[in-house]
């Protein structure tokens, strides 16, 4: 089972650390984005956005359904087209 699995379906100590540990991904890309110069609120979706596809790409990747050098393409023209969005 995975933690995504368990932070839905058992909100116990595993799913709770995970749930943990994502806030603590999107508090930490919110303020990166922050330090460029973006407000908290216009930094809390891309931060959001940039984690979904990500994670997804990861399960994806482990499952053995999407290759690295494919995952790496993939995130980087996610980024390409998400950047106009970041600058300040």
């Amino acid at each position: 089972m995975s933690l995504e699995a368990l932070a839905i379906s058992d909100p116990g100590m595993a799913g709770h650390a995970y749930q943990k540990h994502l806030s603590g991904l999107a508090d930490h890309l919110a303020g990166v984005l922050q330090s460029d110069g973006l407000s908290a609120a216009a930094a809390s979706c891309p931060a959001l956005e940039v984690m979904g596809p990500a994670h997804g790409v990861g399960t994806l990747s482990m499952a053995g359904q999407l290759s690295e050098p494919d995952a790496q393409t993939l995130i980087k023209n996610y980024l390409a087209r998400l950047e106009p969005r970041l600058s300040p």
